[in-house]
């Protein structure tokens, strides 16, 4: 299916092509997760239709379908993933998992959902939402840009009375400028004293440099941002667009990075 063999058919079941609906719907490894969850007579229709008809039908087809408490499109979509998940641990680890153990996994991943939909804040342990906020401070460099966020999420992070917070950000000239300080004349350098001095109260803290595609929920704000008024933006709840991000950073979906030498 991505040209990692040039054998065709499934090394799994032996079907005589592994194209995608056979990965995700019809081999050996994803076929009775399906026949588990689509007992349905409204399911009947739909088990033999091809790729384009079958995605159609289950993502918008049955958008305001709902599989006990929870919608079927997103079901569909982290069954999905599961299965393909599930079967390079197969293939490339040669580790299998019983189908009980799928269907619970399913399970566990939709009452996160369910909890993400309905919980004002959520514990940061388990990857879930706290509180957030997007700033827009109209046209300045990325570095300034970058700065004032950082100045911002402490403030508001003391403000919450949190006593430990680790900041990540996709910029490493103003992570870099936190830890190692910057020259008097330094432009940024009022802004970058004013972050460091909230840092030195007694709290812990870590600050890092990461690519955006590990934090999407913050790439996600930043865009958010920019289309809205000046200023600071406090958000209890997270917006809708957030939700899919959320809970793809729970199930641990990886975001494809490009990387230049």
């Amino acid at each position: 299916m991505c040209n990692l063999s040039s054998e065709a058919s499934c090394n799994l079941c032996n079907h005589h092509l592994e194209d995608t609906i056979h990965t995700l719907r019809d081999c050996n490894n994803a076929a009775p997760i399906w026949n588990s969850l689509m007992m349905d007579i409204r399911f009947d229709c739909c088990k033999n239709k091809p790729l384009k008809e079958w995605f159609t039908f289950n993502l918008v087809t049955c958008k305001n379908l709902s599989f006990g408490d929870w919608n079927w499109p997103v079901v569909f979509a982290i069954v999905c993933w599961q299965v393909w998940k599930w079967r390079n641990a197969k293939v490339f680890s040669n580790h299998s998992i019983p189908l009980d153990k799928k269907l619970e996994t399913i399970a566990n991943i939709m009452k996160e959902w369910n909890e993400i939909q309905s919980r004002d804040k959520l514990d940061k342990p388990k990857g879930r939402w706290l509180t957030g906020f997007g700033l827009n401070i109209g046209n300045c460099s990325i570095d300034s840009a970058e700065l004032w966020v950082i100045y911002h999420g402490v403030k508001y992070a003391r403000q919450l009375g949190m006593d430990f917070v680790e900041i990540e950000s996709d910029s490493n000239n103003s992570v870099l400028a936190i830890k190692q300080g910057v020259s008097i004349n330094h432009t940024l350098a009022p802004l970058v004293n004013a972050i460091k001095e909230l840092l030195t109260n007694d709290w812990h803290w870590k600050i890092e440099y990461i690519p955006r595609e590990k934090n999407m929920a913050a790439d996600w704000l930043a865009k958010w941002s920019c289309n809205q008024n000046r200023g600071l933006h406090l958000l209890c709840r997270f917006l809708t667009g957030l939700g899919n991000i959320i809970l793809a950073d729970c199930v641990g979906v990886g975001h494809p990075r490009l990387v230049t030498n």
